[in-house]
């Protein structure tokens, strides 16, 4: 999929979602609901959220990955607060609040006074989510790293926090360790991400903690139950020591760094990011478009949304190298309703077909006939959909000179 499939796909799925939007009985009540998914689309906000038990290492994870010790650590579960990593330019950190209170803006040296148990016990400063942002090479790819509470924590809500913010992944990272590899929340963790269509990375922290055998029982034993579970789709399971990982990073050696799985495990996430991501963030999307049009009320509009985002969603999949087509494409059609048809059929086909020859007449009309010019203009030129189209098959002159009435009467 090259850049321009893919900024077609992602307007596409926004006209869907602003029809979503208006079709409702309650408008301004929806906006709310879409806004956020226009932001994230508009962002290509791709959330990858890291999971597992508390004090598993998942916070020295991230700092590993990103080569710094500026996210905080503790051996004790930290409070229930979503914390999301992104690219910035300059070190920053944004608190948002639950109760509508304006963002607070803070230092990164602050942030243990707000995310840990002990600066912020039981959350009672009420933040909803920290957004920090640094200046690390890696996360100029596009992830968005978000770090959650751990699962089973003795803090019963951060397993409800982390639990809650599980549907707004769009891909999990998966961290246990060699002390207790597979707890029952992880287990549980797992069952459910079987049965999803997000990709999933596991990792087994701690490497540094045990002896040469036990380094190649865990990973084996990992292995074994998550092919029980997740069959031939099984992820695969990376050693590592975040630790050392980090501490290498930072006095810049080499053979330690290898040594620790962290290159490894980035190899695989920057593959992934590079193959992979553009296709998985629209089709998560599309998901995430759907359960929003099957929660309209029950129509042949909202059908119709429905049905149209969940072809959109098969196209998508069908444009993934052919190694990931037939995985995805069984993916889609779990995710859609029973009456969405999701091949083209023999009416697709001949609808396709007819409105590939009328664009095709009309952007040369258009360019030649001045009246065609004026009566574009007078209907206000084409609906976003259509007009994306258009510019997909006509020349660059062509748009110059078939558009010039309808951006002249827009200007004015």
């Amino acid at each position: 999929m090259d850049l321009r499939e893919y900024e077609q796909h992602k307007f596409a799925i926004a006209e869907v979602l602003r029809q979503t939007s208006l079709a409702s009985s309650d408008p301004s009540k929806w906006r709310e609901r879409t806004s956020g998914l226009f932001a994230r689309l508009a962002d290509d906000r791709f959330n990858l959220v890291v999971v597992g038990r508390f004090s598993r290492g998942k916070t020295s994870l991230m700092n590993a990955l990103l080569g710094t010790d500026r996210l905080p650590t503790g051996i004790v579960p930290l409070t229930s607060v979503i914390t999301t990593v992104a690219y910035g330019s300059t070190e920053s950190a944004i608190l948002r609040f639950e109760r509508g209170f304006m963002d607070q803006e803070i230092s990164l040296d602050a942030l243990p006074q707000y995310l840990t148990q002990r600066g912020n016990p039981g959350n009672v400063k009420g933040i909803k989510e920290a957004e920090v942002q640094l200046p690390a090479e890696f996360l100029r790819r596009g992830f968005h790293f978000v770090d959650t509470p751990g699962l089973g924590s003795a803090v019963e809500e951060n397993t409800r926090t982390t639990e809650s913010f599980l549907p707004e992944a769009d891909a999990f990272l998966l961290v246990t360790s060699y002390e207790s590899p597979l707890s029952d929340e992880e287990m549980r963790f797992f069952r459910t991400a079987a049965s999803s269509p997000r990709r999933t990375f596991v990792v087994l922290n701690k490497q540094d903690t045990v002896r040469e055998q036990e380094r190649a029982d865990a990973p084996g034993y990992v292995r074994q139950e998550l092919g029980t579970m997740f069959g031939q789709k099984a992820p695969k399971v990376f050693s590592i020591s975040a630790r050392d990982g980090l501490e290498a990073r930072q006095s810049h050696d080499s053979r330690r760094l290898a040594a620790s799985g962290i290159p490894a495990l980035e190899q695989e996430l920057v593959s992934f990011l590079l193959t992979q991501k553009q296709s998985e963030f629209l089709l998560r999307m599309c998901d995430r478009v759907v359960e929003l049009a099957c929660a309209l009320p029950p129509s042949d509009g909202a059908a119709s949304l429905v049905q149209e985002i969940a072809a959109l969603s098969s196209r998508i999949a069908g444009e993934t190298p052919a190694a990931l087509r037939s995985g995805l494409e069984e993916e889609t059609a779990a995710r859609a309703p029973s009456f969405v048809q999701l091949r083209p059929c023999e009416v697709c086909a001949s609808i396709s077909s007819a409105l590939w020859e009328f664009e095709r007449r009309f952007q040369y009309e258009i360019v030649v006939s001045r009246e065609a010019r004026r009566d574009l203009a007078e209907r206000g030129g084409l609906c976003s959909f259509h007009t994306w189209q258009y510019e997909s098959i006509a020349s660059p002159q062509g748009i110059c000179e078939g558009y010039s009435a309808v951006l002249e009467d827009w200007a004015a």
